[in-house]
């Protein structure tokens, strides 16, 4: 991983952040003063434009410290999740095309069975009663691409809430996740537009 950019530069008296450890970038996430207070409270106590900028750029590079350590924290773990969605994508693609496939074929199976059915009854009294074997016949292949067509879509349909389930797992633990991550993104971003302004 690159080494992120060095801090601004600080007077004798400041301790460097530089050799923070991890939990102690998080901490000072977990009690960061929002940009607006920051910049009222530097205003309120008469600190000096160039000090307020100064401050609000270690503010912004300790914001910046913590949006990698958060992205390397995380990183593997969300790409671990994004993964899992793309295989559940496939697994619910390929088992819709079946299903279709699946269903068209019984559903044709069901049609030559009606057609052979009807062709026996009618032909019985031509054939003598000959014919009702191709009835027979016909009902079974007509009962069987009916349960070709039901089972898929049985199965399609077990498979589709069981991805959902697996899915809304998926989405709720890369969310628990993304929220840090999002939030120091838009912590940086309001910095930025802090710094703008200054």
């Amino acid at each position: 991983m690159a080494r992120p950019p060095s801090p601004p530069a600080r007077s004798p008296r400041e301790p460097p952040d530089e050799n923070l450890d991890d939990n102690s970038w998080l901490d000072w996430w977990a009690d960061v003063i929002p940009w607006k207070y920051l910049c009222k409270d530097l205003k309120s106590r008469g600190k000096k434009e160039r000090k307020i900028v100064k401050l609000q750029a270690e503010h912004l590079y300790k914001a910046v410290q913590v949006y990698i350590l958060l992205l390397s924290k995380h990183g593997s773990f969300l790409k671990e999740r994004n993964t899992e969605l793309l295989c559940i994508a496939d697994n619910l693609d390929k088992v819709s095309k079946n299903t279709k496939i699946a269903g068209i074929t019984g559903g044709a199976t069901t049609v030559a069975g009606g057609v052979a059915a009807a062709a026996g009854v009618i032909l019985s009294p031509l054939t003598l009663g000959v014919s009702l074997a191709l009835t027979v016949i016909g009902v079974g292949v007509a009962a069987a691409g009916g349960v070709t067509g039901a089972s898929a879509a049985i199965v399609n349909q077990v498979n589709v809430t069981q991805d959902k389930k697996k899915i809304e797992k998926t989405f709720q633990e890369y969310e628990s996740r993304m929220e840090d991550i999002q939030g120091c993104l838009k912590f940086i971003n309001e910095g930025m537009e802090e710094m703008k302004q200054a």
